[in-house]
């Protein structure tokens, strides 16, 4: 699924007058009042803390929310969901969330410290219970991948052995497993990078993985921003020399997929590694990572979670397409709205056919660069090939081929590229079976909103409104 729009599905409000329009519900410490609609600490209690107790269940995953209306000074210290600290930095007047469980107590604290003045408003404690699409937003696709593996040891728990924390010139570096992942579960890791001075930095490594020499690799990851400067780089490199440049990206505050493709030289053991270069340290910054992944191939598939070991996904199939009933063998069309992953030199076919390799068939074939070929096989002569490179084979498209016994004709995105006068005729009942292949090679490995076949030749109008995007 892509471009859905996502929302918290979350359980009833656990807190009671979050509102503060009274001076209710709530265990103040000392320095601490409830007036005029807000909660307020004065700096004069030390470390002291606005607590509601019963309000949560241990090992349920909540979403707290709280407003900061003034502060003077630091501001809020630490605020506590039972046992786990869920904030312990610095709260700027603003709207907060946060997310987390307890592993025993089961309330709510809100902690001040000495000196410091500020006030609070609509707090709110609710069940997390996922993440579920919002209604009517989005698009889905049939998703076809080549088989592929996930080098990254570790991929959501950057806190793990199997990555090591390299600083720099002075620059200090934590990481903190356990805060919301893109998935919805608490299985994504925060990166903390912290230095008093401009012009150092600091790196995070995975372990040496064997790599091919020279080989095209593609590094992948979900990174969201937290606090700070927003840059962050992306390399494959060996912790004792050189590395393979990567990319520097610019975060932002949603989660988002980063990838990059770059060609390994001679070294065969590197790991993947996000470091902040001297050039663009700029001060501090936090953001959390989840979903790393390092594939032997020109593109980013789909994510494979890894806990201690590669992972292997398989390649996905589509089978049992077709049959004499449904598509005619003399005149037809066959349709397809599709986007490939990759614009590289194999090709990929959709196609119907006899179930026998370059007898009888009619092909849609994504070949290299931007070339799009439309073929009709008759007897194992190939006798039309249209063909077309006026599309971007990733951007999704629309197109078809119609055959009867007096041409051929291939219609892309509403318009009617190409004609071709052919005359051959595949024998009546003869076209059985509707394959995301050329019957055993050359699998269509992309993303698929539509795929049809009709049993008669459809006119130009039809076609036209048919392909029109």
């Amino acid at each position: 699924y892509e471009g859905f729009s996502y929302q918290d599905a979350l359980g009833s409000e656990e807190i009671v007058n979050g509102g503060f329009d009274s001076d209710t519900a709530w265990t103040k410490g000392a320095g601490w009042s409830i007036a005029n609609g807000t909660a307020t600490y004065d700096g004069t209690g030390g470390t002291s803390a606005l607590i509601q107790n019963g309000v949560i269940e241990i090992n349920k995953t909540y979403k707290v929310t709280i407003d900061v209306i003034s502060n003077e000074g630091s501001g809020i210290n630490t605020i506590f969901l039972g046992n786990n600290a869920i904030n312990t930095q610095h709260l700027e007047v603003g709207s907060y969330t946060f997310y987390g469980a307890s592993t025993s107590g089961i309330g709510l604290a809100i902690y001040g410290r000495s000196g410091e003045i500020f006030k609070i408003d609509n707090v709110s404690v609710k069940e997390y219970l996922g993440q579920e699409v919002v209604p009517d937003s989005g698009c889905g696709s049939w998703l076809f991948e080549s088989q592929s593996t996930n080098l990254v040891t570790y991929s959501s728990d950057l806190s793990n052995a199997a990555w090591g924390n390299y600083n720099f010139s002075g620059a200090n570096m934590t990481e903190q497993f356990g805060v919301l992942s893109p998935d919805g579960s608490i299985n994504a890791t925060r990166l903390t990078y912290t230095n008093t001075s401009i012009g150092s930095g600091g790196s995070l490594l995975t372990n040496n993985i064997t790599l091919v020499a020279n080989a095209q690799y593609t590094i992948s990851f979900y990174a969201k921003h937290v606090s700070g400067t927003k840059q962050i780089r992306v390399d494959l490199k060996n912790s004792s020399s050189g590395g393979v440049s990567g990319a520097s990206f610019t975060l932002t505050n949603e989660w988002k997929r980063y990838t990059k493709t770059v060609t390994n030289d001679s070294e065969t053991n590197r790991g993947v590694q996000f470091r902040i270069l001297e050039s663009e340290f700029q001060g501090d910054r936090t953001f959390d990572v989840w979903g790393v992944q390092l594939e032997q191939q020109s593109y980013a598939t789909s994510y494979i979670p890894t806990e201690g070991s590669t992972v292997t996904r398989n390649q996905d199939l589509c089978t049992n397409g077709g049959s004499l009933a449904s598509i005619n063998s003399t005149e037809g069309v066959l349709y397809a709205e599709i986007a490939a992953f990759d614009d590289d030199s194999l090709g990929r076919y959709i196609t119907i056919s006899d179930g026998v390799l370059n007898s009888n068939a009619i092909r849609l074939l994504y070949h290299n660069s931007n070339a799009v070929y439309f073929q009709k096989i008759v007897n194992g002569v190939r006798t039309t090939n249209l063909a077309t490179t006026s599309i971007t084979k990733t951007d999704f498209n629309k197109i078809a081929i119609r055959y009867n016994s007096t041409d051929v004709s291939a219609f892309v995105n509403g318009v009617n590229i190409s004609n071709n006068a052919d005359t051959n005729i595949i024998s009546p009942n003869t076209l059985n079976v509707l394959e995301f292949e050329n019957v055993t090679e050359s699998f269509f490995f992309g993303k698929t909103k539509c795929v049809a076949v009709w049993k008669e030749a459809l006119t130009d109008e039809e076609l036209t409104e048919l392909t029109t995007i």
